[in-house]
């Protein structure tokens, strides 16, 4: 499978690709009223929050490296078990 394809799964799959390119099949795990949308909205109340108490009207760049280092390791940890699953899915 070629990276491309799988990349157009995993972006589906976070609701970042557009409706018309989404993957067949395959689910936004960040629609409304979802298991992953419930808790990245608590995500960005509790952000909200950390700002204020820090007196930052916009983005904390210490808070803004957290949370990319985890969604990119997020994001690695996905790509590899899908590789896994194709490579385990046979047998």
């Amino acid at each position: 499978m070629n990276t491309e394809k799988i990349e157009n799964i995993y972006l589906t799959l976070i609701g970042q690709m557009e409706d018309a390119f989404c993957v067949p099949g395959v689910e936004n795990l960040f629609a409304e009223g979802s298991e992953c949308d419930c808790s990245y909205t608590q995500m960005l109340d509790a952000y909200g929050r950390l700002r204020d108490r820090l007196g930052v009207d916009d983005e904390d760049a210490d808070v803004e490296q957290i949370i990319n280092a985890l969604r990119k390791i997020e994001k690695i940890i996905s790509m590899k078990m899908f590789e896994y699953g194709m490579n385990f899915a046979g047998g």
